[in-house]
């Protein structure tokens, strides 16, 4: 392939990436990624040591913008490199110019290698290996010699130091070694050689236990169960937190998969993965129906290719891992290509036999032509600022010299971003013991988005965005004024993936949980609203949401409560909750968990009405609602003195002990106990 060709498919495609890059820190791993880079730290596993000592020598030489851009760059160069090796590759299948100019760049226009070339993620790094592994396993069809296993084991050694994705390439180029050339198996020594190739790629994750024992600043501590059923965090200096943190073992637990009927699930999601499929798919089924009639070989390969990456995914994935995340299948957009690939030359070469050697050009400049400008909205993110402005709006909530504690990596990995990168805060501490090893000083001020907080001592009181842990029993202050932060894609101005709207509808749940704590019900209210017009896979502010409006349901379920407001603010609950099933993982527990709340807050909301007027069908309606609410202490507590009152003290006081079996030393349960 003539180098014009191949720098009119990179420029190409690195022109558009530079007109769609990202200029700051993005939503989800990438502030982890920065920050670990930037100061050579450790982050979640498997570590990434090839991307991070890659992106730290780059954006030392490259002084453009902040780091977070020169990072996004590098991702844009991987892709736009990796588009041009794969139409190189497509050159030597097919030896068709125009042909593998237009494979290249549909490649590089597909959502899932799109979307990631414009932020600092693992996966551009990871498409350019995975085509260059397929260059390889071209050359060596073309002339089979043992010196293509040699290179391509030697470059599979540091793709694998960078994501382990591209394992299934193994698998592939094995499959085409038999299917093609089965003899070439008998060179027992120059397999064994070619083996040892991968040695020198998998030497750089000697760099995690190197770094470990330098404590840098980012350091992700593998958590270990102890026997209490607790964890303690462990560096990665020891063989056996090296090995737990390598196979993601504490991550096993998240797995979606739990039957053989799941993997049908699992496959058919991605054979329909998204509309890039759909287009190619006449195509895709042609190369299909080609390699079957003649050799079997490249149908192994990208049959291979494409399990090999699914299914370690589906064996150890999360549901979002699995059902939202499309960058994970990188490896196979590359095999499926293939078979496009396949069914485009077969198409040309009927089309040229019969006369029509126009159809062949003109299809190939309308694929990345139409992927192009499909996908341009969806994966532009030159004004996308959420991560950065959401990290801002938080740390303008601390005061100085206060603690920041979060496990919620959304709001942990972007403030990690500004504040170890941009040395933003530096008063700031921020705590966290997985991601950076570091534990609580709880004499001091903490502050956090979580709704919870994690020690038995301390409460969460709101503030607006974040919460302040204070001692368990302080009074609850209403605050008067709220400044919404000003926060760039809460309004929807520009598209949105399906982790960003998570994002987005988490903030505007915080936003109502403090605007209800300032006493702006109303205003609180549109907020949660606001939340249901986001479509988001992982619906953390809809599950916010969901809570608070039960909160306020429940204030107007007593005596002198409005009644019809709590119905409305149930049925918003409940809206809620339909939203998060809907959208999110329909096994998700918390969902569940709130499903069962809204039953029984219906059930409450029953018995105030009945309990006055008909107080046996009120006391079988507020039976059902405390089976549905176990841990409510309030409305428990209520139970009992409705126990007491209708002279049922047997009952109660048996009640009462199992509820303190769960809440031992609860100061309310305690009083009632005296009582009673």
């Amino acid at each position: 392939m003539k180098l014009s060709d191949r720098l009119v498919v990179f420029v190409a495609a690195f022109v558009v990436y530079w007109m769609t890059l990202a200029p700051t820190v993005y939503v989800g791993d990438t502030g982890e990624l920065l920050a670990a880079a930037h100061g050579l730290g450790i982050p979640h596993p498997t570590g990434y040591p090839l991307y991070l000592l890659a992106v730290k020598a780059f954006a030392t030489l490259v002084p453009l913008e902040n780091f977070a851009f020169r990072a996004n760059l590098f991702s844009a160069l991987c892709a736009a490199a990796a588009a041009q090796i794969l139409a190189s590759s497509f050159w030597l299948l097919f030896s068709r110019r125009w042909l593998a100019v237009s494979l290249g760049l549909a490649f590089a226009f597909v959502e899932p290698i799109w979307s990631q070339a414009v932020v600092a993620r693992t996966y551009s790094l990871a498409a350019l290996f995975s085509t260059g592994l397929l260059w390889c396993a071209v050359r060596w069809w073309k002339d089979p010699h043992p010196r293509w296993w040699f290179r391509h084991n030697l470059l599979l050694g540091f793709a694998l130091a960078n994501h382990p994705m591209v394992i299934a390439h193994v698998l592939a180029f094995g499959a085409l070694v038999i299917f093609h050339r089965r003899d070439e198996c008998r060179h027992v020594r120059a397999l064994l050689l070619s083996g040892l190739c991968v040695i020198p790629g998998g030497l750089v994750y000697g760099y995690l236990p190197l770094r470990a024992s330098a404590d840098p600043a980012v350091e992700y501590h593998v958590p270990i169960q102890t026997a209490t059923g607790g964890h303690q965090f462990g560096d990665l200096a020891t063989f056996s937190n090296l090995k737990s943190y390598l196979t993601r073992e504490f991550h096993h637990g998240q797995r979606w998969m739990e039957s053989p009927t799941d993997v049908l699930r699992i496959a058919g999601h991605h054979l329909a993965l998204s509309r890039e499929l759909w287009l190619g798919l006449p195509l895709l089924l042609i190369g299909l129906w080609r390699r079957i009639r003649s050799k079997r070989a490249w149908l192994g390969f990208v049959g291979l290719l494409w399990l090999g990456n699914l299914g370690p995914l589906a064996w150890h994935g999360a549901w979002w891992d699995i059902f939202l995340y499309p960058r994970y299948m990188t490896v196979s957009w590359v095999g499926l290509l293939v078979l496009v690939g396949f069914g485009a030359d077969w198409i040309t070469r009927s089309a040229e036999s019969s006369g029509a050697r126009w159809l062949g050009p003109v299809v190939a400049a309308a694929v990345p032509t139409i992927l192009l400008t499909a996908n341009f909205a969806r994966c532009d993110r030159s004004e996308h600022a959420l991560a950065e402005d959401y990290a801002y709006a938080l740390l303008q909530e601390i005061p100085v010299g206060a603690q920041f504690g979060t496990a919620a990596d959304n709001a942990l990995y972007p403030m990690m971003y500004l504040h170890f990168v941009e040395s933003v805060r530096p008063d700031l501490r921020i705590v966290n013991e997985v991601q950076l090893g570091g534990s609580t000083d709880l004499t001091q001020p903490i502050y956090s988005p979580d709704l919870t907080s994690p020690y038995p001592q301390l409460m969460t009181q709101p503030v607006g965005l974040t919460s302040r842990f204070v001692p368990a029993g302080t009074p609850q202050e209403r605050l008067q004024d709220l400044d919404v932060p000003a926060i760039r894609g809460l309004d929807g101005e520009y598209a949105l993936d399906a982790i960003s709207a998570s994002v987005v509808g988490q903030i505007h749940a915080d936003l109502a949980r403090a605007q209800a704590n300032r006493g702006q019900l109303e205003d609180a209210r549109a907020s949660m609203v606001k939340v249901l017009e986001f479509d988001a896979g992982r619906p953390w502010g809809a599950q916010r949401a969901a809570q608070l409006g039960y909160g306020l349901a429940a204030r107007n379920m007593g005596a002198d409560g409005n009644r019809e407001l709590a119905r409305q603010d149930l049925d918003l609950a409940d809206r809620l909750v339909q939203h998060a099933a809907d959208h999110g993982d329909p096994r998700d527990s918390m969902t569940r968990l709130l499903q069962e709340r809204g039953r029984g807050y219906r059930e409450l909301l029953q018995a105030s009405e009945l309990l006055t007027t008909n107080p046996e069908q009120g006391f079988g309606h507020l039976e059902r609602a405390m089976a549905l609410l176990p841990h409510e202490i309030q409305w428990q507590t209520y139970y009992l003195q409705v126990l007491a009152q209708r002279g049922k003290q047997a009952e109660a006081k048996a009640h009462l002990d199992k509820l303190l079996q769960t809440n031992p030393g609860h100061p309310g349960l305690m009083a009632l106990r005296g009582r009673l």
